[in-house]
């Protein structure tokens, strides 16, 4: 598993912002800010409902094919503006 909070231990100049974006800082929180609102919110009930399952706040390997996996395995409807962010 990539440790995420470590991620760039041991990347020279770490902590400037530069090297953030230059490794795609902000690009997750770009999408996130075209979301709908309905997609947005479906969203983050999926997230809540899979990371239930797991003793971590946040799911360790919570990913679009873990989410992917759980809406085809319950066979879940998501709306038509999650599907691009979901590749679904």
């Amino acid at each position: 598993m990539e440790p995420v909070l470590l991620r760039a231990r041991g990347v020279s100049d770490s902590r400037a912002i530069s090297t953030y974006l230059a490794a795609g800082g902000y690009e997750g929180w770009k999408k996130a800010l075209g979301m709908a609102p309905e997609a947005a919110a479906f969203l983050s009930n999926l997230v809540a409902g899979i990371s239930v399952t797991s003793p971590h706040t946040i799911h360790p390997t919570l990913d679009a094919a873990l989410i992917q996996q759980t809406v085809w395995e319950r066979s879940i409807q998501i709306p038509d503006s999650l599907r691009p962010y979901l590749e679904v």
